[in-house]
C-alpha cells in the first residue's frame, strides 16, 4: 500500500478536543486510523485535508498547492477570517491568536499538519517494504538520523537513552558511539524502542504515540535502513518485521469508546466503516 493509499484509507474524526485532550482521551490505535485536527469539528474540512495530504504523498501536489486547497476549504465552510473561527463557533470559545498553531488558517498549522500526516504515511510504507524476508536479511535495523534541519533541535540522544532504558535495550544499541561521540541510534526493526520513543518514554509530552517517524510534532528525524554488517557491529541480532500496525487494537478502542460515550462511538463507527 502506498503512502497516499494509507492516507485515503483513514476515517474522518471530528473532535472538539485540543491536542493534549486528544492524546489523553482518544486511543492511539484510533488516532492512527483517523484524520483529525485539534478543535476541528467540521467533517467536510477534514475530508478536504485528507485529499490534500494524499495528493502531496503521491507527488501530485506540492505543499503550497495543498495549503491553497485547505485555505479554500475553510472559506467554503464559513471560516471567519477576523475571529479565526467558523461562524457557528462564534461566541462559543475564545478566538485563537492569528498566525499561531491554534489558528486553522495559519501557514504554520497547515504545514505542520501536512508534514506530520504525509511523513507518517511514508514511514508506514517504508516499514512495510522493509519487513519482507529479503529486506530483513540485508537490512535488519533502522537508524534514527536527522533528515531535516531545525533551528532549535531536540536532544534525541537523551530521548534514545530514556526509551532504551524503558525497554531494557531489547534489540537496540546502548551507548554505541557515533562519529562525534553521541549515541548512534540504531535498533532492530522489531525492537520495542521505536514504540517507546513514540510514546514519550522519559516523560516527553510532544510525541505522537507511533512506532515510526516523525515521533514528535515538528521533528526533523527519520529512518534510514541499517545493514546486517552495521547491526552486527552494534551488537544486535536478527530482526523480525517492524512493529508497525494500522489495524485497531480491540481492547484499546473499547476503552476509548467507553470513556467518550455513545455519541462519539456512533460517529466513530460510521467514520471507520463499522470497526468494533
Amino acid at each position: 500500500m502506498t503512502a497516499a493509499e494509507t492516507i485515503l484509507k483513514k476515517g474522518i474524526l471530528p473532535t472538539h478536543l485540543d491536542s493534549a485532550e486528544i492524546r489523553a482521551q482518544i486511543a492511539a490505535e484510533i488516532r492512527r486510523r483517523s484524520i483529525f485536527s485539534a478543535r476541528v469539528t467540521k467533517a467536510g474540512y477534514l475530508e478536504r485535508m485528507r485529499e490534500a495530504f494524499a495528493k502531496v504523498a503521491s507527488g501530485d501536489w506540492n505543499d503550497a498547492k495543498a495549503r491553497e486547497v485547505m485555505q479554500r476549504a475553510l472559506d467554503d465552510l464559513g471560516f471567519d477570517r477576523e475571529s479565526k473561527l467558523f461562524t457557528d463557533e462564534l461566541g462559543l470559545r475564545a478566538p485563537p491568536e492569528a498566525g499561531t498553531l491554534q489558528d486553522l488558517s495559519s501557514r504554520a498549522r497547515m504545514q505542520l499538519q501536512l508534514e506530520t500526516n504525509v511523513r507518517q504515511a511514508r514511514s508506514v510504507a517504508q516499514a512495510k517494504a522493509g519487513s519482507t524476508p529479503s529486506a530483513l536479511s540485508m537490512f535488519p535495523a533502522w537508524k534514527l538520523v536527522r533528515i531535516y534541519g531545525r533551528r532549535v533541535p531536540r536532544d534525541w540522544g537523551l530521548r534514545w537513552m530514556a526509551a532504551g532504558d524503558s525497554v531494557g535495550w531489547e534489540g537496540a544499541a546502548k551507548g554505541y558511539p557515533g562519529p562525534t561521540g553521541e549515541p548512534r541510534m540504531i535498533a532492530l526493526k522489531s525492537s520495542p524502542i521505536w514504540q517507546a520513543i513514540g510514546d514519550g518514554a522519559g516523560g516527553y509530552a510532544d510525541t505522537l504515540g507511533n512506532a515510526y517517524p516523525p515521533f514528535a510534532f515538528g521533528s526533523g528525524l527519520g529512518w534510514l535502513e541499517g545493514s546486517a554488517a552495521e547491526a552486527r557491529e552494534a551488537g544486535l541480532g536478527e530482526s523480525g518485521p517492524s512493529k508497525v500496525e494500522l489495524d485497531p487494537g480491540e481492547k484499546e478502542i473499547s476503552a476509548a469508546l467507553e470513556r467518550l460515550g455513545p455519541g462519539f462511538r456512533q460517529g466513530l463507527l460510521q467514520a471507520l466503516g463499522g470497526a468494533a
